[in-house]
């Protein structure tokens, strides 16, 4: 595919909603970790028949071809406490935290039966780098497209895990800075 031009992103309003535009023409699902309210992730849909949204706090949308997982992707199974942390959640904190089901990102797409992803978008206040950096060489054949928001501006991570993780996914991806202000990167799966 070569290198990502402005000219090939499509997307509502924010330079954070972007995508290439083969989105509309892949036939996988859309899968939104970290949804944090409907309305914002519906600007990730791209009139896909398949969106599966994850979040500990989310409620079921009641959206036809949308599914909900009530919990977190992580890199291992099992239940994590996390707690409400503006219109996000986090595992960071402990004031009024709860425990949810973890599950890793091969469990999330054999439960909802996603044999190819259009697009990955990652908001996950930080358990970002541990999920992409734990990509096998089977979900990374079936993942098109990657948009995610490194929080290394909140203090999570650091310019370092964040340059780790880019060039890890560099062997696969083309990547775009998407929208400085948040750390929202694009991976575009090259050809």
């Amino acid at each position: 595919m070569g290198i990502i031009v402005k000219e090939d992103l499509v997307g509502l309003g924010q330079p954070w909603t972007r995508l290439h535009r083969r989105v509309y023409d892949h036939p996988g699902a859309i899968v939104d970790l970290g949804c944090a309210s409907w309305d914002w992730s519906q600007r990730f849909f791209f009139g896909k028949q398949h969106v599966v949204g994850v979040d500990p706090f989310e409620t079921d949308p009641d959206i036809e071809g949308v599914d909900l997982f009530q919990g977190v992707v992580t890199s291992v199974r099992g239940q994590v406490l996390v707690s409400r942390e503006g219109i996000g959640s986090s595992t960071r904190s402990p004031v009024g935290a709860v425990a949810v089901e973890s599950i890793t990102l091969a469990d999330l797409l054999a439960r909802y039966s996603i044999d190819q992803v259009a697009a990955l978008k990652i908001n996950t206040e930080g358990s970002e780098y541990e999920i992409l950096i734990h990509l096998t060489d089977q979900e990374i054949e079936r993942i098109d497209q990657i948009a995610v928001s490194f929080h290394d501006f909140k203090g999570i991570g650091s310019p370092g895990a964040v340059e780790a993780v880019r060039g890890f996914l560099s062997r696969w991806y083309d990547v775009a800075s998407i929208d400085a202000r948040w750390s929202w990167y694009l991976f575009v799966k090259k050809n």
